[in-house]
């Protein structure tokens, strides 16, 4: 089987993750809840899918992590947690359109932190 190149690779990605955020957009603005509720129920959700796809691809390194956390792991899960809920708010009270743009603009930004932060 045939690697993508990068480039195709990257495009591939950019594909997927559009046909992802329009309509998780779109479904966050017809709920019209809470964010704080929608925000817990999401998390929620989210955990159980990668819960389910970790035990079926290895239940012994599952219950590994479950059992030793480190400073790493915590960073990861409250940055994630922080970036989900995010992007509900930014969802309700800036709208859809707004929100999209906003993450299509942030390997941009990254890049320009990444070349004042590091010099890269």
């Amino acid at each position: 089987m045939k690697r993508l190149s990068n480039h195709a690779y990257g495009t591939a990605l950019m594909i997927l993750g559009v046909l992802v955020l329009s309509p998780d957009s779109g479904l966050l603005r017809l709920i019209d809840g809470d964010p704080y509720v929608v925000s817990f129920w999401r998390g929620i959700g989210i955990c159980f899918v990668l819960w389910v796809a970790a035990l079926a691809r290895s239940p012994a390194e599952f219950v590994y992590q479950l059992t030793h956390h480190t400073a790493v792991s915590v960073g990861i899960v409250l940055s994630f947690g922080i970036s989900s809920m995010s992007f509900v708010f930014g969802v309700t009270l800036l709208g859809a359109p707004t929100m999209l743009v906003f993450v299509a603009l942030t390997p941009l930004a990254s890049a320009f932190a990444s070349r004042i932060l590091f010099g890269e």
